[in-house]
Protein backbone atom coordinates (compact mmCIF):
# COMPACT_ATOMS: atom_id res chain seq x y z
CA UNK A 1 0.00 0.00 0.00
CA UNK A 2 1.09 3.77 -0.89
CA UNK A 3 2.17 5.60 2.13
CA UNK A 4 -0.44 8.47 2.60
CA UNK A 5 0.63 12.00 1.14
CA UNK A 6 1.80 14.54 3.55
CA UNK A 7 -0.37 16.97 5.11
CA UNK A 8 -0.81 20.65 3.49
CA UNK A 9 -1.77 23.77 4.89
CA UNK A 10 -4.82 23.64 3.74
CA UNK A 11 -5.60 20.34 4.64
CA UNK A 12 -5.61 21.51 8.26
CA UNK A 13 -7.06 24.28 8.45
CA UNK A 14 -8.76 24.71 4.83
CA UNK A 15 -8.99 28.54 3.40
CA UNK A 16 -12.34 30.47 3.07
CA UNK A 17 -14.46 30.30 0.12
CA UNK A 18 -13.72 33.19 -2.18
CA UNK A 19 -17.50 33.63 -2.29
CA UNK A 20 -17.41 34.09 1.47
CA UNK A 21 -14.34 36.22 1.05
CA UNK A 22 -16.41 38.40 -1.52
CA UNK A 23 -19.83 38.94 0.39
CA UNK A 24 -17.86 40.14 3.26
CA UNK A 25 -15.67 42.57 1.46
CA UNK A 26 -18.42 44.21 -1.00
CA UNK A 27 -21.08 44.29 1.94
CA UNK A 28 -18.58 46.75 3.88
CA UNK A 29 -17.89 48.58 0.20
CA UNK A 30 -22.19 48.69 0.89
CA UNK A 31 -21.76 50.97 3.94
CA UNK A 32 -18.85 52.94 2.76
CA UNK A 33 -21.00 53.88 -0.31
CA UNK A 34 -24.22 54.42 2.08
CA UNK A 35 -21.91 56.99 3.97
CA UNK A 36 -20.91 58.41 0.46
CA UNK A 37 -24.42 58.59 -0.09
CA UNK A 38 -25.36 60.31 2.97
CA UNK A 39 -23.14 63.19 2.31
CA UNK A 40 -24.44 63.25 -0.79
CA UNK A 41 -27.90 64.08 0.09
CA UNK A 42 -26.23 66.69 2.89
CA UNK A 43 -24.25 68.27 -0.22
CA UNK A 44 -27.56 69.21 -1.68
CA UNK A 45 -30.29 69.24 0.69
CA UNK A 46 -27.94 71.33 3.22
CA UNK A 47 -27.25 70.40 6.77
CA UNK A 48 -28.78 67.16 8.31
CA UNK A 49 -29.25 65.89 12.27
CA UNK A 50 -25.70 65.33 13.89
CA UNK A 51 -26.55 61.78 13.93
CA UNK A 52 -26.08 62.15 9.89
CA UNK A 53 -22.49 62.51 10.75
CA UNK A 54 -21.94 60.44 12.84
CA UNK A 55 -24.06 57.74 10.78
CA UNK A 56 -21.61 58.57 7.94
CA UNK A 57 -18.67 58.38 10.44
CA UNK A 58 -19.82 54.86 11.51
CA UNK A 59 -21.00 53.75 8.10
CA UNK A 60 -16.93 54.10 6.38
CA UNK A 61 -14.77 53.07 9.46
CA UNK A 62 -16.68 49.78 9.69
CA UNK A 63 -17.09 49.38 6.54
CA UNK A 64 -12.97 49.91 5.86
CA UNK A 65 -13.13 47.08 8.97
CA UNK A 66 -15.03 44.68 6.83
CA UNK A 67 -13.11 44.44 3.52
CA UNK A 68 -9.89 45.00 5.69
CA UNK A 69 -11.23 41.47 7.36
CA UNK A 70 -11.84 39.91 4.17
CA UNK A 71 -8.34 40.69 2.68
CA UNK A 72 -7.31 39.40 5.58
CA UNK A 73 -8.75 35.60 5.01
CA UNK A 74 -7.47 35.39 1.66
CA UNK A 75 -4.53 37.97 1.04
CA UNK A 76 -3.83 35.90 -2.51
CA UNK A 77 -7.40 37.06 -4.17
CA UNK A 78 -6.65 40.38 -6.18
CA UNK A 79 -10.49 40.96 -6.31
CA UNK A 80 -10.18 41.15 -2.06
CA UNK A 81 -7.87 43.76 -3.08
CA UNK A 82 -9.20 45.59 -5.24
CA UNK A 83 -13.03 45.48 -3.49
CA UNK A 84 -10.90 46.83 -0.09
CA UNK A 85 -9.60 49.59 -2.92
CA UNK A 86 -13.02 50.67 -3.77
CA UNK A 87 -14.04 50.70 0.14
CA UNK A 88 -11.63 53.23 1.31
CA UNK A 89 -12.23 55.17 -1.56
CA UNK A 90 -16.35 55.47 -1.23
CA UNK A 91 -15.26 56.04 2.85
CA UNK A 92 -12.81 58.80 1.96
CA UNK A 93 -15.80 60.45 0.07
CA UNK A 94 -18.22 59.34 2.64
CA UNK A 95 -16.62 61.24 5.46
CA UNK A 96 -17.74 64.68 6.92
CA UNK A 97 -14.60 67.22 5.48
CA UNK A 98 -14.88 68.22 9.67
CA UNK A 99 -12.36 64.74 9.31
CA UNK A 100 -10.12 65.75 6.64
CA UNK A 101 -7.11 63.85 8.15
CA UNK A 102 -9.24 60.54 8.28
CA UNK A 103 -10.38 61.33 4.78
CA UNK A 104 -6.30 61.16 3.35
CA UNK A 105 -6.22 58.12 5.80
CA UNK A 106 -8.31 56.62 3.51
CA UNK A 107 -7.46 57.72 0.16
CA UNK A 108 -4.08 56.48 1.26
CA UNK A 109 -5.35 52.97 1.37
CA UNK A 110 -7.16 53.14 -1.54
CA UNK A 111 -3.91 53.63 -3.27
CA UNK A 112 -2.40 50.96 -1.20
CA UNK A 113 -5.42 48.51 -1.80
CA UNK A 114 -5.26 49.55 -5.34
CA UNK A 115 -1.38 48.62 -5.70
CA UNK A 116 -1.95 45.56 -3.59
CA UNK A 117 -4.69 44.09 -6.49
CA UNK A 118 -2.18 44.81 -9.42
CA UNK A 119 0.57 43.29 -7.19
CA UNK A 120 -1.76 39.71 -6.82
CA UNK A 121 -2.69 39.89 -10.27
CA UNK A 122 0.44 39.27 -11.72
CA UNK A 123 2.93 36.11 -11.69
CA UNK A 124 4.79 35.05 -8.81
CA UNK A 125 8.13 35.98 -10.00
CA UNK A 126 7.10 39.80 -11.37
CA UNK A 127 5.20 40.60 -8.21
CA UNK A 128 8.72 39.35 -5.94
CA UNK A 129 11.05 41.37 -8.49
CA UNK A 130 8.34 44.58 -8.14
CA UNK A 131 8.57 44.78 -4.33
CA UNK A 132 11.85 44.09 -4.39
CA UNK A 133 12.32 47.24 -6.65
CA UNK A 134 10.10 49.12 -3.94
CA UNK A 135 12.17 48.31 -1.43
CA UNK A 136 15.21 49.20 -3.22
CA UNK A 137 13.75 53.01 -3.64
CA UNK A 138 12.07 53.26 -0.21
CA UNK A 139 16.34 52.62 1.35
CA UNK A 140 17.38 55.01 -1.62
CA UNK A 141 15.29 57.80 -0.32
CA UNK A 142 16.46 57.09 3.31
CA UNK A 143 19.86 57.31 2.04
CA UNK A 144 19.14 60.17 0.22
CA UNK A 145 17.59 61.83 3.50
CA UNK A 146 20.43 61.16 5.04
CA UNK A 147 22.85 62.74 3.13
CA UNK A 148 21.19 65.81 1.88
CA UNK A 149 22.52 68.09 5.74
CA UNK A 150 24.90 70.78 3.99
CA UNK A 151 27.16 70.41 2.66
CA UNK A 152 25.36 67.91 0.57
CA UNK A 153 26.85 65.62 -2.27
CA UNK A 154 25.55 67.26 -6.06
CA UNK A 155 24.34 63.77 -6.48
CA UNK A 156 22.08 63.83 -3.39
CA UNK A 157 20.98 67.53 -4.55
CA UNK A 158 20.09 66.49 -7.58
CA UNK A 159 17.95 63.21 -7.02
CA UNK A 160 16.31 64.54 -3.80
CA UNK A 161 14.96 67.30 -5.41
CA UNK A 162 14.19 65.94 -8.37
CA UNK A 163 12.78 62.35 -7.48
CA UNK A 164 12.70 61.97 -3.94
CA UNK A 165 11.56 65.17 -2.37
CA UNK A 166 7.75 64.61 -2.35
CA UNK A 167 7.70 60.77 -1.35
CA UNK A 168 10.13 61.90 1.70
CA UNK A 169 7.96 64.51 2.40
CA UNK A 170 4.82 62.73 2.77
CA UNK A 171 6.53 60.33 4.89
CA UNK A 172 8.02 63.02 7.00
CA UNK A 173 11.50 61.09 6.17
CA UNK A 174 13.60 64.13 6.60
CA UNK A 175 13.39 65.70 9.46
CA UNK A 176 14.33 63.28 12.25
CA UNK A 177 17.57 62.48 9.69
CA UNK A 178 18.16 66.40 9.69
CA UNK A 179 17.47 67.37 12.98
CA UNK A 180 21.32 67.09 14.96
CA UNK A 181 22.92 67.18 11.43
CA UNK A 182 25.18 69.06 11.80
CA UNK A 183 23.67 71.03 14.60
CA UNK A 184 19.85 71.37 15.71
CA UNK A 185 18.21 74.17 14.73
CA UNK A 186 16.30 76.59 16.56
CA UNK A 187 12.95 74.47 18.38
CA UNK A 188 9.25 75.81 17.27
CA UNK A 189 6.43 76.86 19.38
CA UNK A 190 2.98 77.74 18.17
CA UNK A 191 1.54 80.93 20.82
CA UNK A 192 -2.05 81.64 20.37
CA UNK A 193 -4.05 84.43 22.31
CA UNK A 194 -7.37 82.90 21.79
CA UNK A 195 -10.59 86.39 22.71
CA UNK A 196 -13.71 84.62 24.13
CA UNK A 197 -17.15 86.34 24.07
CA UNK A 198 -18.70 85.80 27.29
CA UNK A 199 -22.78 85.19 28.40
CA UNK A 200 -22.26 88.45 30.48
CA UNK A 201 -22.80 91.86 29.65
CA UNK A 202 -19.86 94.49 30.38
CA UNK A 203 -21.67 97.45 32.59
CA UNK A 204 -19.08 99.78 31.02
CA UNK A 205 -19.99 99.21 26.96
CA UNK A 206 -23.68 97.22 27.13
CA UNK A 207 -21.66 95.06 25.02
CA UNK A 208 -20.83 91.04 25.51
CA UNK A 209 -17.71 91.05 28.30
CA UNK A 210 -14.83 89.76 26.22
CA UNK A 211 -11.84 87.57 27.75
CA UNK A 212 -8.88 86.67 26.51
CA UNK A 213 -6.31 83.59 27.00
CA UNK A 214 -2.79 81.91 25.76
CA UNK A 215 -2.89 78.97 24.68
CA UNK A 216 0.63 77.76 23.69
CA UNK A 217 2.28 73.84 22.43
CA UNK A 218 3.91 72.15 22.99
CA UNK A 219 4.29 72.04 26.62
CA UNK A 220 5.38 69.50 28.94
CA UNK A 221 2.95 69.70 31.59
CA UNK A 222 -0.54 67.43 32.11
CA UNK A 223 -2.36 69.42 29.60
CA UNK A 224 -0.55 68.34 26.70
CA UNK A 225 1.12 65.48 28.34
CA UNK A 226 -1.04 62.81 28.53
CA UNK A 227 0.31 59.12 28.13
CA UNK A 228 2.84 57.42 29.28
CA UNK A 229 4.76 57.46 26.21
CA UNK A 230 4.26 61.00 25.54
CA UNK A 231 2.54 60.78 21.72
CA UNK A 232 0.12 63.83 22.44
CA UNK A 233 3.45 66.10 23.51
CA UNK A 234 5.20 64.60 20.36
CA UNK A 235 2.17 64.68 18.10
CA UNK A 236 2.07 68.69 19.10
CA UNK A 237 5.46 68.99 18.55
CA UNK A 238 5.41 67.79 14.97
CA UNK A 239 2.24 70.09 14.30
CA UNK A 240 4.64 73.25 15.08
CA UNK A 241 7.57 72.24 13.27
CA UNK A 242 5.46 71.35 10.08
CA UNK A 243 4.19 75.44 10.49
CA UNK A 244 8.17 76.46 10.67
CA UNK A 245 8.11 75.81 6.50
CA UNK A 246 8.78 79.47 5.30
CA UNK A 247 9.81 80.84 1.87
CA UNK A 248 12.93 82.98 3.09
CA UNK A 249 14.03 86.66 2.26
CA UNK A 250 11.16 87.77 -0.14
CA UNK A 251 11.35 91.12 1.38
CA UNK A 252 14.92 91.67 -0.15
CA UNK A 253 13.66 91.60 -3.54
CA UNK A 254 13.23 95.18 -4.88
CA UNK A 255 9.66 95.59 -5.84
CA UNK A 256 6.15 97.48 -5.36
CA UNK A 257 4.93 94.49 -3.40
CA UNK A 258 8.01 94.46 -0.98
CA UNK A 259 8.37 98.00 -0.47
CA UNK A 260 4.58 98.17 0.72
CA UNK A 261 5.39 95.59 3.12
CA UNK A 262 7.84 97.36 4.46
CA UNK A 263 6.29 100.11 5.09
CA UNK A 264 3.59 98.64 6.48
CA UNK A 265 6.10 97.28 8.99
CA UNK A 266 7.16 101.16 10.02
CA UNK A 267 4.74 102.32 10.11
CA UNK A 268 3.56 100.06 13.09
CA UNK A 269 6.60 101.09 15.37
CA UNK A 270 6.51 104.98 14.46
CA UNK A 271 2.48 104.79 15.18
CA UNK A 272 1.35 101.90 17.50
CA UNK A 273 4.10 100.96 18.97
CA UNK A 274 7.50 103.76 18.77
CA UNK A 275 9.54 101.19 21.53
CA UNK A 276 10.09 98.75 18.76
CA UNK A 277 12.90 99.30 16.47
CA UNK A 278 12.15 99.77 12.70
CA UNK A 279 13.32 97.23 10.63
CA UNK A 280 15.87 98.80 9.25
CA UNK A 281 17.32 100.35 12.62
CA UNK A 282 17.10 96.55 13.43
CA UNK A 283 19.94 95.55 11.21
CA UNK A 284 22.62 97.58 13.37
CA UNK A 285 22.22 94.48 15.82
CA UNK A 286 19.91 94.22 18.58
CA UNK A 287 17.32 91.94 16.47
CA UNK A 288 18.01 90.08 13.55
CA UNK A 289 19.13 91.41 9.96
CA UNK A 290 15.88 92.90 7.89
CA UNK A 291 16.07 90.04 5.33
CA UNK A 292 15.66 87.43 8.69
CA UNK A 293 12.67 89.88 10.13
CA UNK A 294 9.58 88.62 7.12
CA UNK A 295 8.92 85.20 7.27
CA UNK A 296 6.21 84.21 4.91
CA UNK A 297 5.15 80.66 5.31
CA UNK A 298 4.63 77.94 2.53
CA UNK A 299 1.02 78.01 0.77
CA UNK A 300 0.27 74.66 2.25
CA UNK A 301 1.08 76.86 5.71
CA UNK A 302 -1.47 79.73 5.47
CA UNK A 303 -3.72 77.91 3.30
CA UNK A 304 -4.37 74.83 5.03
CA UNK A 305 -2.58 73.84 8.14
CA UNK A 306 -2.75 77.02 10.14
CA UNK A 307 -7.08 77.49 9.21
CA UNK A 308 -7.50 73.85 10.47
CA UNK A 309 -5.25 74.25 13.61
CA UNK A 310 -7.64 77.49 14.37
CA UNK A 311 -10.49 75.50 13.73
CA UNK A 312 -9.53 72.51 15.82
CA UNK A 313 -8.48 74.86 18.64
CA UNK A 314 -12.05 76.92 18.13
CA UNK A 315 -13.80 73.50 19.18
CA UNK A 316 -11.40 71.95 21.68
CA UNK A 317 -11.65 75.26 23.63
CA UNK A 318 -15.65 76.53 23.51
CA UNK A 319 -17.53 75.86 26.41
CA UNK A 320 -20.98 77.17 27.97
CA UNK A 321 -21.15 80.76 28.28
CA UNK A 322 -18.42 81.68 25.94
CA UNK A 323 -18.46 81.37 22.27
CA UNK A 324 -14.45 81.93 20.33
CA UNK A 325 -14.15 85.24 18.77
CA UNK A 326 -10.95 85.51 16.89
CA UNK A 327 -7.28 83.99 17.54
CA UNK A 328 -4.07 85.24 17.20
CA UNK A 329 -1.06 83.48 15.83
CA UNK A 330 2.55 83.44 16.11
CA UNK A 331 5.40 81.32 15.03
CA UNK A 332 7.58 81.13 17.47
CA UNK A 333 11.28 80.06 17.17
CA UNK A 334 13.23 79.20 20.54
CA UNK A 335 16.89 79.81 20.17
CA UNK A 336 19.56 77.73 21.76
CA UNK A 337 21.91 79.60 23.72
CA UNK A 338 25.28 79.73 23.59
CA UNK A 339 27.07 77.18 25.89
CA UNK A 340 29.57 80.43 27.52
CA UNK A 341 25.85 82.28 28.45
CA UNK A 342 24.88 79.33 30.35
CA UNK A 343 28.04 79.02 32.21
CA UNK A 344 27.95 82.49 32.99
CA UNK A 345 23.78 81.83 34.51
CA UNK A 346 21.63 82.54 31.65
CA UNK A 347 18.32 81.01 31.17
CA UNK A 348 17.99 78.51 28.12
CA UNK A 349 13.89 79.68 28.63
CA UNK A 350 14.68 83.50 28.94
CA UNK A 351 12.24 85.05 26.96
CA UNK A 352 14.36 87.06 24.69
CA UNK A 353 15.35 83.31 23.45
CA UNK A 354 12.18 83.63 21.81
CA UNK A 355 11.63 84.76 18.87
CA UNK A 356 7.92 85.22 18.22
CA UNK A 357 6.71 85.59 14.00
CA UNK A 358 2.92 87.07 13.59
CA UNK A 359 1.01 84.79 11.16
CA UNK A 360 -2.18 86.45 11.49
CA UNK A 361 -5.40 86.90 13.03
CA UNK A 362 -8.06 84.36 12.34
CA UNK A 363 -11.88 83.90 13.11
CA UNK A 364 -12.96 80.75 14.89
CA UNK A 365 -14.11 78.84 10.74
CA UNK A 366 -10.04 79.40 10.03
CA UNK A 367 -10.74 82.85 7.64
CA UNK A 368 -7.40 85.43 7.87
CA UNK A 369 -9.05 88.63 9.72
CA UNK A 370 -7.24 90.96 7.43
CA UNK A 371 -4.07 90.21 4.68
CA UNK A 372 -2.92 93.36 5.05
CA UNK A 373 -2.24 93.86 8.50
CA UNK A 374 0.79 95.96 9.35
CA UNK A 375 2.96 93.45 11.26
CA UNK A 376 1.65 89.80 9.23
CA UNK A 377 4.43 87.63 8.87
CA UNK A 378 7.38 90.06 10.23
CA UNK A 379 9.71 89.46 13.83
CA UNK A 380 7.57 90.87 16.47
CA UNK A 381 10.94 90.70 18.58
CA UNK A 382 11.40 90.40 22.18
CA UNK A 383 14.47 92.65 22.94
CA UNK A 384 16.74 93.00 26.13
CA UNK A 385 15.85 96.31 28.16
CA UNK A 386 18.41 99.43 27.81
CA UNK A 387 19.93 99.40 31.37
CA UNK A 388 17.97 95.99 32.53
CA UNK A 389 15.73 95.68 35.23
CA UNK A 390 14.12 98.77 36.78
CA UNK A 391 15.28 99.13 40.29
CA UNK A 392 12.57 98.00 43.10
CA UNK A 393 10.73 96.09 40.28
CA UNK A 394 9.41 93.02 41.32
CA UNK A 395 9.63 90.69 38.81
CA UNK A 396 12.61 92.01 37.75
CA UNK A 397 11.61 92.21 34.01
CA UNK A 398 14.64 93.34 32.12
CA UNK A 399 13.33 92.90 28.30
CA UNK A 400 11.25 94.55 26.35
CA UNK A 401 7.91 92.21 25.41
CA UNK A 402 6.93 93.54 22.30
CA UNK A 403 5.06 90.46 21.37
CA UNK A 404 2.58 90.84 23.91
CA UNK A 405 1.99 94.46 23.18
CA UNK A 406 0.91 93.48 19.58
CA UNK A 407 -1.17 91.20 20.95
CA UNK A 408 -2.85 93.42 23.81
CA UNK A 409 -2.58 90.71 26.66
CA UNK A 410 -0.17 90.17 28.49
CA UNK A 411 2.06 86.87 27.86
CA UNK A 412 2.73 85.22 31.04
CA UNK A 413 6.29 83.66 30.65
CA UNK A 414 6.38 81.82 33.86
CA UNK A 415 3.47 79.50 32.03
CA UNK A 416 5.88 77.86 29.58
CA UNK A 417 9.33 77.18 31.41
CA UNK A 418 9.66 73.34 32.84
Amino acid sequence: MDPAPPLTDDDILPPVEPRTVYRLGLTGTGMAAAACGIGLVEAFAGDLPWVAATLRVALAFFGLILAGYALSLRAGLWQAWAILAATAGLGSLGLPNTWDSFQMFFRVAAVVAGCGAGLAALPLTLRLSLISVAVLVHFGGILTATTWPDPAPWLTNQVGQRVYMPYLTFMYLRNAYHFYSPEPGPASHVFVLVKYELDETDPKTGKPKLVSEWLSMPRRDAEQFRDPLGLTYYRRLSLTEMVSQIIPALVTNQNIETEEVKERRVAYSVIKDPLMPQPYQAAQGNVDPINLQYRIPQPHVYKYLLPSYVRHLAGAHEAPGRKVVSMKIYRVEHRIIQPQVFVNGGSPFHPTTYKPYYCGEYTPDGKLVDPQEQMLYWLVPILPKPGGAAPGDPDKIDYDDHMSRHAGFKFNWKDITP
